[in-house]
């Protein structure tokens, strides 16, 4: 009795074993083609530069300097009065090459806008924000 328990013990794992492999073996083939897919693509992308971005702030108002990109805003940072800064806007955080740049005065009212600007790769875009905000224009470079 024992000997035909042990024997259909036996033959249960080996019926699982093979069940299992046959279930093991499609899949991690199809895992090694994805790899060689991957592997056949190349090396990865070079992270692409940052375009430099420089504003020049004629205004007597604070400004707070944003990158508008498919309807998201994100702030770059703060111009004060009267003075010029220097950013890098991280192209990571663009999808594409178009992209908006807004100047919001602290404490004020309106805003001065780029309009659609469309930035390759070694391009820079100077800002400037004039007294009137309606007035200001941007420059691809």
């Amino acid at each position: 009795m024992r000997r035909t328990i042990r024997r259909q013990t036996l033959l249960l794992r080996t019926v699982l074993v093979v069940a299992a492999l046959a279930v093991v073996a499609p899949i991690s083939s199809g895992c090694s083609l994805l790899g060689r897919a991957k592997k056949a693509a190349g090396p990865p992308a070079e992270p692409a530069e940052p375009i430099p971005l420089t504003v020049r702030n004629e205004n007597f108002l604070d400004m707070n300097i944003l990158v508008v990109v498919q309807g998201a805003s994100r702030r770059i940072g703060m111009v004060p009065g009267n003075t010029t800064a220097n950013f890098n806007i991280p192209r990571t955080s663009l999808s594409g090459d178009d992209l908006v740049i807004n100047a919001v005065p602290i404490g004020g009212s309106g805003r001065a806008t780029s309009g659609m600007l469309q930035v390759h790769e070694g391009q820079r875009v100077d800002f400037r924000v004039a007294q009137v905000l309606r007035q200001s224009v941007a420059v691809v470079r």
